[in-house]
């Protein structure tokens, strides 16, 4: 679906007071998707945005900060912010304590987002995906602590991640951790440093490599 400057205006003024779930994943357009996010219900519990089809939305992500709705459990924002994107401050800020399941891959946070995530850190988050997110090393060393004791997945794949990102990553492993993703372009360096990670972790956390090189740790 192409929407264009009065589709997405109709869009917007015809979302439901009640709504608790909208997916515009799919949703090709022509120009920004922020009236859509400014008339977000506050009933709103799931939020799927992802802009992989077309540039970052950085004025969509500036509405959705300023109509966060404040039940939302799932927000889904996949390749919306850019990387000199001054929005990412503020939509940390607005990240609701009631999320479970946040998704900020291909955002390129670096190390000021993913401070700022850190600092405002929903307390109950249970899965945390930062695919693609240019998560460095220096980037992981100020997350880490911030995980949540209630992190269930985490998701770091294809990030230029090393030994040193790895081992705060260990050290600060979420004891309710079952779920580490890993996949990366450099699978089998990764074979090697994963071994701080492999030491730290819970019982029965499973870490994925690669699709075909599944190692699980009971």
């Amino acid at each position: 679906m192409t929407l264009g400057d009065e589709d997405i205006l109709v869009l917007a003024a015809s979302l439901p007071p009640a709504l608790e779930a909208l997916d515009v994943s799919k949703v090709y357009k022509n120009s920004s998707l922020a009236p859509v996010m400014a008339a977000l219900p506050p009933t709103l519990k799931r939020l799927r945005y992802n802009s992989r089809a077309y540039h970052p939305d950085d004025d969509a992500v500036r509405a959705l900060v300023c109509r966060m709705p404040a039940g939302l459990e799932t927000l889904e924002l996949s390749e919306t912010a850019s990387s000199s994107s001054s929005s990412h401050p503020d939509l940390m800020a607005a990240l609701p304590a009631s999320l479970r399941v946040l998704d900020l891959s291909m955002s390129s946070l670096e190390i000021i987002g993913a401070a700022y995530l850190g600092m405002h850190m929903p307390p109950a988050l249970q899965s945390l995906a930062l695919n693609r997110a240019e998560i460095a090393d220096k980037a992981l060393t100020v997350l880490a602590p911030r995980l949540p004791p209630t992190l269930t997945k985490l998701v770091l794949s294809h990030n230029p991640l090393g030994e040193a990102g790895l081992q705060a990553l260990a050290a600060r492993i979420p004891p309710a951790l079952e779920e580490l993703e890993l996949y990366s372009f450099r699978t089998m360096e990764y074979g090697e440093l994963v071994a701080p990670v492999r030491e730290a972790v819970p019982l029965g956390l499973v870490i994925h490599l690669r699709a075909r090189d599944l190692l699980s740790f009971q």
